[in-house]
């Protein structure tokens, strides 16, 4: 049996006024003024991810910049979304868990506390954590960016495939007014209401207060019970204060956010070995009934959803972070601190069939502080440089629950009923109070870590500079694991291993380094970089080692080499972006089973090779329309994994590409724009798509997941009276793919776990959307 795993560019708004706010190059222009284009050029799009605001042309890095206007404009509800229009970064989900993601094809393989993510999240700066507490609601946003490749220079923890940061919008000390409304009705109860307001506190300060809501019903059918699912209910607010004087500019903010939705949604598919095996199962035992029908429709399931609450996926989240930056002589120092603390719930039917096969749950809370300081140079002169140090200190308890009938442990594994197995063992059968294998474990972890980077740049002529960067990590961890009390004879048949509380500690160091040299030429920018990155070792939520600890793994690394291209062309009508990239991960941490065992662990195994090109274009065609291009081809090599492919030793799958990775990505967006009298008419259309994805390194034994692909539109008028309203349509054609696939028809120990459709995909919703600023 297997322990559940579950698997910006384009065109930016036109003003007359250059660099009159910074935003998306995936904005789409979907709220372009009304005389925006009587000036055919492409306003500069400002970000920082470089330690300094600079055009997003001149940053040789593979960045994409996404406004708050255009995650507003499109219903964006988190960082994960953005899937839709950020080349290389694929693997979106309903849930609040982060191993779906990937930046490149590289995600989070381990699915329990006792390592990091793969993907660093960011939010102003400050790292936001793990599954349960790093994807929060996006509301009253200035931008993301969405930065691919390692990361090790631009923030205080590192991130080893890339990094997405949410910059919020602050509040101002000059007592300027941004406030706004904004209000989104549609289809299965769609309410999405959120705002900004402005409060002026004196000459040097002022504060900004945002409040966010969301609501939905559910679109997916459990045919069992008659209930939907995929229902959601979000609170958020934030309180921001700016303080600027002199030399010193302090931002500070203070957010909470309540969630409230379902847990992911398993779909047994048609034809699964598990469907037979089932049967046959329950045909011996007698007392539980064999898997029913998922019906034929994709957006219908057929599940038990365990004993007690269902499926949940529910989180208390408060954050508070303070960037301080203080002017000295040549250079400026920040401190940036962080502070996040939240409670999280989550539970799934893991196996997606009526059987009562695998109930997965988790409870969790934790807390993450953090502090990096940081000197930056002045620009002026031809050497510019900057140097920081970072600490944090985590905290994370967590109780993991895996649930299985004991009928039906007994007929899968023993092919006759619980009486007879306890019989044939010497004893009598005696059901716990509810019937199930309740397996709870406890893991606490205690993280702490530093680091030290600096980072240099060097102009050699007028045109050419060059940057070299290293950076020293250390992480030690202290962790412990526990069996916790159950009445049922079979414990640990399930997940946990059966262990009274055992600890261990251990600290990983490495170094990273980077060197990037960059070519201008007019409005063309050509650079070259070699980066490498480290993510640390850390531990098994789920296994012992062979000295009754858990066990433990060592680091991931990686070397990428990157081409790049940004320019501006036709006179400053368009921007062309290209990436050309080559990488080659080793020590994958990767949850397996054991030959023999249904038990699964995380180890460091094998490597993969990427190598990809990613593009993109924004072109004003006119004074009326508009047209963004983007895309990414990824082609990856595996080796060293027959461990997940045939445990006994063959080769079978080596050289095959990652798991759940599309080759290939695409997108597309035509805007219009027609003035009138009083304000303008607007439109636009978008279209994205992926290729198709494999779920198993043993191609014979592989279900592809379908390539998806999603068509929105969108009309309305703009007024000059700032408010505007806005018709859409989501999902136009109602594709109803999954946004995964898990299991397979024969594997090491997991059989019985059929194929199933992860997430089906939202179907088509019409809505209305009002906004007002003043």
């Amino acid at each position: 049996m297997s322990i559940p795993t579950k698997q910006c560019h384009a065109l930016p708004k036109l003003t007359k006024k250059p660099l009159a706010r910074a935003i998306s190059l995936a904005l789409l222009a979907s709220m372009v003024s009304t005389s925006a284009y009587s000036q055919m050029s492409i306003e500069e799009i400002v970000v920082t991810a470089t330690k300094r605001s600079e055009s997003i042309m001149d940053v040789p890095l593979a960045i994409t910049a996404v406004s708050g206007d255009f995650i507003r404009e499109t219903n964006i509800n988190d960082i994960k979304d953005l899937v839709k229009l950020s080349p290389g970064f694929t693997g979106n989900s309903q849930d609040s868990f982060l191993d779906a993601i990937t930046i490149r094809g590289i995600s989070t393989n381990d699915f329990g506390n006792g390592g990091d993510p793969a993907i660093g999240i960011y939010k102003n700066g400050n790292y936001q954590g793990r599954n349960g507490s790093a994807v929060s609601s996006l509301y009253d946003v200035d931008r993301v960016e969405v930065l691919r490749g390692p990361q090790a220079f631009l923030f205080g923890r590192g991130a080893i495939s890339g990094a997405i940061n949410t910059h919020t919008t602050r509040a101002n000390s000059a007592g300027e007014s941004n406030n706004y409304f904004e209000l989104d009705v549609g289809e299965r109860g769609v309410l999405v209401g959120e705002g900004a307001i402005d409060i002026p506190l004196g000459e040097h300060a002022g504060a900004r207060l945002a409040v966010y809501h969301s609501e939905e019903d559910g679109w997916v059918r459990n045919l069992a019970s008659g209930q939907d699912f995929y229902a959601h209910d979000k609170d958020a607010a934030r309180l921001s204060v700016n303080y600027t004087k002199d030399k010193l500019e302090a931002n500070f903010y203070l957010e909470y956010e309540e969630r409230n939705q379902d847990g992911t949604v398993y779909r047994l598919l048609p034809g699964s070995e598990a469907i037979a095996n089932l049967t046959a199962a329950a045909g011996a035992n007698g007392n539980f009934a064999p898997p029913a029908s998922s019906g034929t429709n994709n957006r219908d399931f057929n599940a038990d959803l365990g004993v007690g609450e269902g499926i949940f996926d529910r989180g208390e989240i408060l954050g508070l972070g303070l960037q301080v930056d203080y002017q000295l002589s040549g250079m400026t120092l920040t401190s940036i601190t962080g502070f996040k603390d939240h409670t999280y719930a989550y539970a799934e039917d893991f196996d997606g069939t009526s059987v009562p096969l695998f109930y997965y749950r988790q409870d969790q809370e934790g807390d993450y502080l953090e502090q990096e300081l940081r000197l930056t140079s002045d620009t002026d002169g031809p050497l510019d440089w900057y140097a920081g140090a970072s600490y944090y200190q985590e905290d994370i308890d967590t109780t993991f629950l895996g649930q299985q009938a004991e009928e039906v442990y007994c007929g899968i594994y023993f092919f006759a009923d619980c009486n007879y197995v306890a019989y044939y063992y010497g004893g009598v059968f005696e059901p716990s109070s509810d019937g199930q294998i309740n397996d709870r474990n406890r893991i606490v972890g205690d993280y702490e870590g530093y680091a030290a980077y600096f980072d240099m740049g060097y102009e050699l002529n007028e045109s050419f500079d060059v940057r070299v960067g290293l950076r020293y990590t250390n992480d030690e961890k202290t962790f412990s694991q526990e069996t916790l009390p159950t009445e049922s004879s079979f414990a640990g048949g399930v997940q946990a291993p059966q262990t009274p509380r055992v600890s261990d500690t251990q600290d990983w160091s490495s170094v990273t380094w980077r060197i990037v040299g960059n070519y201008h030429t007019g409005d063309n920018l050509f650079y070259a970089s070699v980066s490498t990155g480290s993510k640390s070792g850390g531990f098994d939520s789920f296994f012992l080692n062979a000295a009754g600890v858990p066990n433990s793994f060592d680091e991931e690394e990686v070397i990428s080499y990157e081409l790049g291209y940004k320019g501006t062309v036709l006179d400053g009508r368009a921007q062309l972006t290209g990436n050309l990239f080559y990488y080659d991960y080793e020590d994958l941490q990767i949850a397996f089973a054991e030959l023999g065992t249904p038990i699964v662990k995380v180890g460091n195994i094998g490597e993969v090779k990427g190598t990809g090109i990613e593009g993109t274009a924004n072109i004003l065609l006119n004074d009326n329309f508009s047209l963004m291009l983007g895309g990414s081809v990824l082609d990856t090599e595996t080796a060293g994994l027959q461990v997940l492919c045939d445990p006994a030793g063959s080769d079978a799958c080596e050289g095959v590409s990652l798991l759940g990775v599309p080759e290939w990505t695409f997108y597309a967006a035509l805007n219009m724009g027609f003035p009138v009298a009083g304000g303008e008419w607007q439109a636009n259309v978008l279209y994205t798509a992926e290729d198709d994805a494999g779920n198993n390194f043993q191609s014979s034994l592989a279900t592809t997941r379908k390539g998806t692909s999603e068509l929105q539109v969108s009309a309305g008028y703009e007024s000059e009276q700032n408010w505007s309203v806005r018709l859409y349509i989501e999902n136009l054609t109602d594709e109803d793919g999954f946004e995964a696939i898990v299991g397979s028809n024969t594997s090491a120990g997991a059989s019985n776990y059929g194929v199933t459709g992860v997430g089906a995909a939202r179907p088509r919703t019409v809505g209305a959307r009002f906004s007002y600023r003043f």
